[in-house]
């Protein structure tokens, strides 16, 4: 997450979503950085607007406008589970090795999660208690270059992204009995990417 009160923005790191490229470019231009830890650098808009909100606005910064990336409901597990299939992946129990992705989706989809499905969900990211979505310039992860070009008007400044943390190369082919299911179980996700920018 990066806060920059010359720009009246905060950034919200979601997971798999670009977030250490936009980390990268806009660090030196940010008032306040959390990252490396994935607690203090995938902060959600709930913990951003019940911590973070109140000390910006007893600090006069009250309007600080809120904007994140929101990836395909799809893409984002299939990047998850490409990244978790590492060989390098600390937790094991975390690992992905070995699946399908149509297992890794069929584990996704439990009522009780295993370890290497529990990943979390984009809405409830972006998320406040008023509404689904409550991020003011919510965009398209493969938007990333309209992404780019608000963020470069914002801080007056013509930012490029690196590619950061590229997953491996993996085949992802998803049944059209999970993808349907998917889109039943999680239509709120779709729903939010199909309205961001």
């Amino acid at each position: 997450m990066m806060i920059s009160t010359k720009a009246n923005i905060a950034f919200l790191a979601m997971p798999r979503a670009a977030s250490t490229s936009v980390e990268q470019a806009l660090l030196p231009f940010a008032d306040i950085a959390f990252k490396g830890f994935p607690r203090f650098k995938h902060i959600n808009l709930s913990i951003y607007n019940l911590r973070l909100r109140p000390f910006l606005t007893a600090n006069n910064f009250a309007d600080i406008e809120t904007t994140a990336l929101f990836r395909e409901p799809v893409s984002w597990l299939k990047s998850w589970y490409r990244y978790r299939s590492d060989p390098k992946i600390k937790l094991k129990r975390n690992s992905t090795a070995g699946l399908s992705f149509n297992e890794f989706v069929e584990a996704y989809l439990m009522d009780d999660l295993p370890d290497f499905a529990k990943v979390g969900q984009q809405s409830k990211f972006v998320k406040d208690k008023n509404s689904a979505n409550g991020i003011d310039h919510l965009y398209k992860f493969e938007n990333l270059e309209g992404f780019r070009t608000f963020l470069s008007a914002r801080f007056l400044n013509d930012f490029e992204f690196e590619q950061a943390n590229k997953s491996r190369i993996l085949k992802t082919d998803l049944s059209p009995e999970l993808q349907k299911e998917l889109r039943t179980r999680f239509s709120i996700d779709f729903d939010i990417y199909e309205s961001a920018i």
